[in-house]
């Protein structure tokens, strides 16, 4: 027999969102709903689970991929869901908290664009998706990914040189051109 009434907002999968920030960086964030998920028991088999669930690698034109382990992780207690989430969760009562767990991994991979892979064997489903103001959103909204997996291409920002810096380049380069020339004419015009 089938229930009559069903509702559910996802507790099965982790869910994964990478975020590509403006510096060519890129943030992924795996959250594991420990007190939902019948695969999860508790906030250590959260950490356990999602600390080697993800790899990811540099996505080249053709170039095969080597995915490889995420940085290190910095963990979050959270008790609400990620407001992001390509999930309806309206049926949620309001202000409903949870035991969720978030690997936060944070870097700069080589390149301005990133794949990631599922580990492989892994019992966990994972939906990832990129956050709504990444500019990445057409090329990957959201995907669910179960083990041995990848994602989509993900394009990151490339990184902008910073205006200050720039700036402060061009007037030390000018006023070091400006000394080095009145030194060469003092030098010319001999003692005076």
């Amino acid at each position: 027999m089938t229930p009559l009434f069903a509702s559910g907002h996802g507790a099965q999968f982790v869910l994964g969102k990478v975020t590509p920030l403006k510096d060519g960086r890129v943030r992924v964030e795996l959250t594991a709903d420990y007190g939902e998920n019948p695969m999860i028991e508790s906030a250590e088999e959260a950490r356990e689970a999602l600390s080697g669930l993800m790899r990811w690698g540099n996505a080249r034109d053709n170039d095969e991929i080597t995915f490889e382990d995420l940085p290190e992780v910095r963990f979050e207690q959270r008790t609400q869901l990620d407001p992001t989430i390509p999930l309806p969760t309206a049926e949620e009562p309001s202000g409903a908290e949870h035991q969720l767990l978030t690997g936060i991994w944070e870097w700069k991979p080589e390149g301005d664009q990133v794949r990631f892979q599922m580990s492989k064997g892994t019992p966990l489903d994972v939906l990832l998706w990129t956050a709504p103001s990444a500019p990445s959103q057409a090329s990957l909204r959201w995907v669910i990914m179960i083990a041995g997996d990848a994602s989509p291409v993900i394009q990151l920002e490339p990184e902008r040189p910073n205006g200050f810096a720039v700036g402060w380049a061009v007037v030390s380069g000018v006023t070091l051109i400006g000394l080095v020339s009145w030194r060469m004419r003092r030098v010319r015009q001999g003692p005076s």
